[in-house]
């Protein structure tokens, strides 16, 4: 008994290991004329099966004269991307796919033997995507999207799920699993209504020709000097005569306008965000807690508090004053 199964064992190991040798020199053959195709730092697994793993090989019948013409055809024994599902998860569904699977194959973007770069791409993820995406990933920009850079999938299922643009999740969603300070700032007391629905609202995803990703133009700094056209931003929301009007609720007794004292000064105009959080805040009006001052990094107090008549601004950068909500 022991004798008829280490028999058997002994046949099979012969026989896998005559495979094994079968299938080393064919791979060995196909690499004589082909070595360059696996020659990247970034190997296909699919290798280790062999080249026949993929590909059909049929020799021609009669051998060709001239060596530099191959002696063979070689065919893939499925088409893309049908192949390539077999191994990978990737949409089957055509609707869930991303387009380029279907309607170019997956080798638009990978090499199929070997590449310099992880996940074998063909050149780096934002200069894949531009070949198809131009329009929303623009070569002249002054604030780009630190995932852009490094990799759309970051944000996007590249292969394809069924969520609208392949995001993995929707916004704000999925802008505050890396954004953790503006989270804080958006589940705080007074959330700003816009960064609460939807960062879209103000800032844009990929690259903007504006500071900090936004969608219309906002002053860098924290000084200005005061045009309309500065505060496109803030305009897309509020009107100007809600802010500069009489009807606003920050004014004196005297009916002194105080969004107009410190925005429309003919020097250094305060910014919005010099006083308020575009994001939230733990004071009402989306106050600032702390205003940034000078280059040494200081962080000026900032202090609403009310007797129910009247409210009282309390800053480091001058003395409390009142105004009438």
């Amino acid at each position: 008994m022991n004798r008829g199964w280490g028999g058997l064992v002994l046949l099979t190991l012969l026989v896998w290991t005559g495979r094994a040798r079968a299938q080393e020199d064919e791979d060995a053959a196909c690499l004589r004329c082909h070595e360059n195709v696996v020659a990247g730092a970034v190997r296909h697994d699919a290798l280790d099966e062999g080249c026949t793993s993929c590909h059909e090989v049929t020799m021609k019948e009669e051998a060709p004269k001239d060596p530099r013409v191959a002696p063979h055809t070689t065919s893939l024994t499925e088409e893309e991307p049908a192949l390539c599902q077999d191994c990978h998860d990737v949409p089957e569904n055509p609707d869930d796919a991303h387009p380029p699977i279907d309607d170019e194959g997956c080798t638009l973007c990978h090499n199929p033997h070997s590449a310099p770069r992880e996940h074998l791409l063909r050149d780096k993820p934002y200069q894949l995507c531009r070949q198809c995406h131009a329009e929303t990933l623009p070569s002249g920009y002054l604030s780009l999207h630190a995932p852009v850079d490094s990799s759309c999938a970051s944000c996007h299922d590249v292969h394809g799920n069924e969520k609208d643009k392949y995001l993995k999740a929707t916004s704000p969603d999925l802008c505050l699993s890396c954004h953790k300070d503006i989270q804080k700032a958006v589940t705080s007391a007074y959330p700003h209504d816009p960064a609460e629905e939807d960062c879209l609202n103000c800032h844009v995803p990929h690259a903007s020709r504006d500071v900090h990703l936004l969608n219309a133009y906002y002053p860098p700094g924290p000084y200005t000097v005061y045009t309309p056209l500065r505060y496109n931003l803030c305009w897309q929301c509020h009107d100007p005569e809600d802010v500069f009007g009489e009807d606003t609720g920050f004014r004196t007794k005297l009916g002194k306008n105080l969004h107009a004292v410190h925005v429309k000064r003919r020097k250094k105009s305060r910014l919005c965000t010099l006083c308020h959080s575009p994001h939230g805040s733990n004071q009402e009006h989306l106050l600032q807690t702390g205003i940034p001052f000078g280059a040494e990094g200081w962080v000026i107090p900032l202090k609403v508090t009310s007797n129910g008549k009247e409210k009282r601004c309390s800053a480091a950068c001058h003395e409390s004053r009142s105004y009438s909500p």
